[in-house]
C-alpha cells in the first residue's frame, strides 16, 4: 500500500507542476498579448521590407522622415511669424479692450462651417457673422464659448445650397462689452 501512495503522490506533484507552468505559460502570452506585442520594450511585430533594388531592409525604431518644406509653406511660416510679432508690438494702451481674433472655414457637400479662435478666456458676449457677395447678405449670431486656453464662436453653420458658387467675404465680430474684436476672410464656394 505504501509504494502506491508514492505513486500517487509523484501524480500528484507533476500535475501541479504542470498546472503551475501552463498558467505562467498563459499569464505570460497574455501580457505579450495585453501590451501590444510588446514585451519589456521589446516588439515582435517587426517587419522587413524590401526596397526597390530588391535588398532587405531592417526594421527600425526611427520614424520615417517627411519631405522638407515647400517654398510655399515656408513663406506663409515666416507670414505668421511676422503677422504674430507685429501683433504682440501693438502698444498696450491701445489695446486694452481689443484681443485677436482669427476664423477658418471648411466646405461639405452640405454645409460651410465657419470656425473662430479668440484669445481670450470667457463665456459671455456675442459673435456675430456676416456673409457677403454682392447685393447677397447673411446675417448670423451665436453666442460665445470658453475653453481651457482660448474662447471660440460656437459655430455657423450655412447650408451650402443657400450659397451661390464664387467668393464670398466673411466678417466675423466678437463683442463682450468694452472687449471686441474682428476678423474678415475671402471664402470660396465650389
Amino acid at each position: 500500500m505504501k509504494i502506491a501512495k508514492k505513486i500517487n503522490n509523484r501524480n500528484k506533484i507533476l500535475l501541479i507542476s504542470v498546472v503551475v507552468l501552463l498558467m505562467i505559460a498563459g499569464g505570460s502570452a497574455l501580457y505579450v498579448l495585453s501590451f501590444g506585442g510588446n514585451i519589456f520594450g521589446w516588439s515582435i511585430n517587426k517587419e522587413k521590407s524590401v526596397s526597390n533594388d530588391g535588398s532587405i531592409n531592417e526594421p527600425t525604431d526611427t520614424p520615417p522622415l517627411t519631405d522638407p518644406a515647400t517654398t510655399e509653406q515656408v513663406n506663409d511660416g515666416a507670414a505668421i511669424k511676422k503677422s504674430t510679432i507685429d501683433n504682440s508690438n501693438l502698444d498696450a494702451d491701445s489695446n486694452k479692450d481689443s484681443i485677436n481674433i482669427s476664423a477658418t472655414y471648411s466646405q461639405d457637400s452640405s454645409y460651410l462651417k465657419i470656425s473662430t479662435i479668440i484669445q481670450t478666456i470667457t463665456s459671455t458676449g456675442n459673435c456675430s457673422l456676416i456673409l457677403s457677395k454682392g447685393s447677397t447678405v447673411i446675417d448670423k449670431q451665436v453666442d460665445v464659448q470658453a475653453l481651457p486656453s482660448y474662447s471660440t464662436c460656437k459655430g455657423f453653420s450655412i447650408p451650402i445650397d443657400t450659397l451661390s458658387s464664387g467668393v464670398w467675404k466673411a466678417a466675423v465680430n466678437f463683442t463682450d462689452g468694452p472687449i471686441s474684436a474682428s476678423t474678415s476672410i475671402d471664402i470660396t464656394i465650389k
